[in-house]
């Protein structure tokens, strides 16, 4: 894996881990690879995928 995949997939893993222990040199080696843009368009895309996939878990837990 080239080193921007392999700064997103650690990204992507400690979001969807524990998004409240994300450290400022994540963000930065994104930010190495993607413009403040591109990397607020990935996290809010990130946070949707998460956020459905979840909801999902739950609801077929509640519902059935």
């Amino acid at each position: 894996m080239s080193a921007k995949e392999q700064a997103f997939i650690a990204f992507t893993e400690q979001f969807i881990v524990s998004v409240g222990t994300m450290t400022d040199e994540q963000v930065q080696r994104l930010l190495a690879f993607a413009s403040a843009d591109e990397v607020y368009a990935f996290v809010n895309a990130l946070y949707v995928t998460d956020m459905s996939r979840r909801l999902e878990l739950v609801a077929g837990r509640v519902l059935g």
